[in-house]
């Protein structure tokens, strides 16, 4: 009994250590990486220079130019989809952090002294946004 649990031990370390090595030359050979059961493409730097040119030409991509650049860099149509809506993302979360820090700069930005004067909301208030006694005299 024993003997056959570590015969059944040995085969599945034998059969791990074969399917990482087989793994580990396919990302050698393919340049993809493997997360679980997927297989992540690791674009080229040619590849990552023509989908941004296109990109930056276009937003969007038309079907016509998606097969004309899957036959040029050799990627799936669906890869070049794919890019495109991350891409997209990707320039959406970038806009989000410049208008937050932009707005965080100017509401931290302290305002230059003798520029303007302070203008009264309401006739009768001051400066700090309380009534002066001179219009509760009036009513």
């Amino acid at each position: 009994m024993l003997s056959q649990l570590l015969r059944s031990i040995t085969l599945i370390h034998c059969f791990l250590r074969v399917r990482v090595r087989s793994t580990d030359a396919m990302q050698q050979r393919t340049g993809k990486t493997r997360t679980k059961d997927k297989y992540r493409v690791v674009y080229t730097d040619k590849q990552r220079m023509e989908l941004e040119r296109e990109f930056q030409s276009n937003r969007y991509i038309t079907m016509r130019r998606k097969a004309e650049l899957s036959i040029t860099l050799g990627l799936s149509e669906r890869q070049i989809k794919i890019w495109f809506q991350n891409r997209r993302a990707k320039e959406r979360k970038m806009n989000r952090k410049k208008l937050q820090h932009s707005q965080q700069a100017s509401t931290t930005t302290p305002a230059s002294p003798g520029l303007a004067e302070p203008v009264e909301a309401h006739p009768g208030m001051s400066p700090n946004g309380f009534f002066s006694d001179t219009l509760s005299k009036e009513y």
